[in-house]
């Protein structure tokens, strides 16, 4: 049996006390925490005035909907040009200061990207601001019944 005392080739020990170290990691979180500036940001919000309108009063909904083809109906009446749109819309901004209206846009799923962001885009110009995108139920494909996904 090997006498680890008298063992002819001393190996050298090689272990770290973390203790010291451990201490002046949590010294320096201190200090950093200390050093923090205080949180000065804050958001005033009024919420006692006027709430802008009764809660019993049900709103007056638009559909606003936009088809495969780009064309643009109001409440089912196919929209002829821009000028009808905008017409509309800032109607529905002007009443929408007094009464609760929202406006509901409905893109076909086939629709140009383009045109619904031209509707949007218009309904912001004309400072609508009850907005709301309705989207279409998902239709399964008869190719693609009881197929995995």
């Amino acid at each position: 049996m090997a006498n680890p005392s008298r063992d002819p080739d001393p190996q050298p020990l090689l272990t770290l006390n973390m203790t010291p170290f451990a201490g002046v990691v949590l010294s320096l979180l201190a200090v950093w925490i200390a050093a923090l500036p205080p949180p000065l940001h804050a958001v005033s919000l009024d919420i006692t005035g006027h709430c802008g309108g009764s809660i019993d009063v049900e709103p007056v909904i638009h559909i606003l909907r936009v088809d495969f083809d780009g064309t643009v109906s109001w409440n089912g009446e196919i929209l002829s040009s821009r000028a009808a749109l905008d017409a509309r819309l800032q109607a529905v901004a002007a009443v929408a200061m007094t009464n609760q209206v929202e406006l509901h846009v409905q893109p076909h799923k086939l629709a140009d990207f383009g045109a619904v962001t031209a509707v949007l885009a218009a309904a912001q110009r004309n400072g609508v601001r009850k907005l709301g995108l309705i989207g279409e139920d998902f239709t399964v494909l008869p190719s693609r019944v009881g197929s995995p996904i």
